[in-house]
């Protein structure tokens, strides 16, 4: 891992020794694993994390093997981001093999922001007593973006056992969940209160497509003003929005820098969407006959 990041950080033009310092704010548990190449996508992976529990037995995915380069990004981000005890305190918390996934992605939707953004993590003021939320996004000429991030595993779980039990000769059935499961714990996180004041959101990141009717069902069962928007999100500025009014969906798109794609919904009424092949970072693809592995 050491040799990729020096080399990530050359492929961006950062300066000499960039890379040797981000590997070395990392936790030893991370920084000293080996790393191999994905043969299938080209990209460096390293294995860390937890197997997908079915009931009959486990199923290895990719939340075992984030990518190099989605580490880079993450740590130097939150390194410039957050003072140094919330720092160490974020690393520390990517030692966690059950969590680690979730721990990357509470950047997701901060990787992209400009420099002149102001971000709080950790956030108070946003909901009742002494909660908090993940993110307070200040950008110049909008209203204060109170966001909450989540990554939700539960429906691909869900979704992995229909598969399952379908029979071999029947279509692989359409995800088939309670969709207000996706906001669970995010109404105690915000108050009722006015979008032009303040936009409460929620980030999702989930394993699987949504169902739109149902995803904007659950959403309009929520408190009134108390979530303004979600977005169903990845590590690339393709999201889907889905806000109060058209306004609110605008800014969001905005100040988080995105934009809106069907890729992640789907509707029970219309033909399935075949996904788009994902666009890897180029720095590090290789020949998919290749194999290595690194440290």
């Amino acid at each position: 891992m050491k040799s990729l990041f020096h080399s990530i950080a050359q492929a961006r033009g950062y300066p000499i020794g960039h890379g040797f310092r981000l590997w070395e704010s990392i936790p030893p548990a991370i920084r000293d694993l080996p790393c191999f190449l994905d043969s299938l996508t080209g990209l460096w992976r390293y294995e860390y994390g937890e197997p997908i529990a079915l009931s009959s037995g486990f199923m290895i995915g990719t939340p075992m093997f984030p990518d190099v380069e989605t580490l880079f990004g993450v740590v130097g981000c939150a390194s410039w981001r957050l003072s140094e005890p919330r720092f160490q305190e974020y690393t520390n918390r990517l030692i966690d093999k059950f969590k680690h996934e979730d721990t990357l992605t509470e950047f997701a939707p901060i990787l992209r922001l400009p420099d002149n953004f102001q971000v709080t993590n950790e956030a108070a003021g946003s909901g009742p007593g002494n909660a908090t939320i993940d993110w307070r996004i200040e950008s110049p000429g909008e209203p204060p973006l109170m966001l909450e991030v989540k990554n939700r595993v539960f429906d691909l779980v869900e979704g992995l056992e229909e598969i399952q039990q379908s029979q071999r000769d029947k279509s692989v059935p359409a995800p088939s969940h309670d969709h207000r499961k996706l906001f669970r714990s995010v109404t105690k996180k915000f108050g009722a209160r006015n979008a032009a004041d303040a936009i409460h959101c929620v980030w999702i990141r989930t394993g699987l497509m949504q169902e739109e009717d149902d995803l904007r069902a659950a959403f309009e069962t929520l408190a009134p003003n108390c979530v303004h928007g979600v977005i169903l999100g990845t590590w690339s500025d393709q999201a889907y929005v889905l806000a109060a009014d058209a306004g609110t969906k605008k800014k969001l798109l905005h100040i988080l820098r995105l934009r809106q794609s069907r890729n992640l919904i789907f509707r029970r009424d219309e033909p399935p969407m075949r996904l788009p092949q994902p666009s890897w970072p180029p720095s590090f693809r290789r020949p998919h006959g290749h194999l290595g592995c690194l440290t």
